[in-house]
């Protein structure tokens, strides 16, 4: 089942912001598990004709929020926070 993330080019939310609230929403509905990898950056860029530092400031907002661990040369994966760490703390 591959992960899609949509995209609206004329909405006025920023594209790195719309890809990070699809691949977020994936994440809280653990459609993702704890070490499964994401499309590497550039993929994912020319999937959705962005360029690719768009999609590793979303990469990077999520790593931020503790959904993912980013690694050199082997690419981003859902870490085993996040969601969990979200539960523990609470509203």
């Amino acid at each position: 089942d591959a992960l899609r993330v949509s995209l609206d080019l004329e909405s006025p939310t920023p594209a790195y912001r719309q890809i990070a609230n699809d691949l977020r929403r994936h994440l809280v509905e653990e459609r993702l598990k704890p070490g499964d990898l994401l499309p590497p950056v550039r993929q994912l860029a020319v999937d959705l004709g962005v360029h690719f530092n768009t999609v590793a400031l979303a990469y990077r907002m999520l790593a931020d929020e503790g959904w993912l661990e980013l690694r050199r040369r082997r690419g981003a994966a859902r870490s085993s926070g996040g969601l969990e760490d979200e539960r523990r703390i609470g509203p």
